[in-house]
């Protein structure tokens, strides 16, 4: 088997000749059909963890950041999430927000048509363009 160009590589996509061998109701997989170790790896270890697939995503928060003269800004969008559950911490050079928006679900499920709002935890850090002191 021959190595897969940059171009495969990159895309995943298959080579026209390995298409039609694959596609060939006369070839029997087996032996010649060699894996490179990396790809064997990968494929070993695609799914390291089932247990995470439970677990709630965390959001991410969208922001605007800009400077001015002497202040960096921050916009966030945080409507909706109480002051008790917004953490911001900040250090010289990053900036982190947390926090929980909390679903008050006013209809069941089965009645939506759109559900697109995210609820729950969310997190953003940001790296400055400058250290503050």
């Amino acid at each position: 088997m021959k190595k897969p160009s940059f171009l495969e590589r990159l895309t995943g996509s298959v080579a026209a000749d390995e298409y039609d061998r694959v596609l060939d109701s006369k070839h029997e997989f087996g032996a010649d059909d060699e894996q490179d170790g990396q790809y064997a790896e990968e494929d070993e270890n695609w799914d390291n963890n089932p247990q995470d697939d439970h677990k709630p995503k965390e959001g991410e928060l969208p922001v605007d950041m800009y400077q001015t003269n002497d202040t960096i800004v921050i916009r966030a969008l945080v409507a909706g999430v109480s002051p008790t559950d917004l953490d911001i911490s900040i250090t010289r050079d990053m900036v982190t927000i947390r926090g929980l928006r909390e679903e008050f679900q006013e209809s069941a499920d089965d009645n939506y048509y759109h559900r697109e709002l995210f609820w729950g935890s969310f997190s953003r850090t940001l790296l400055l363009p400058e250290e503050v002191i």
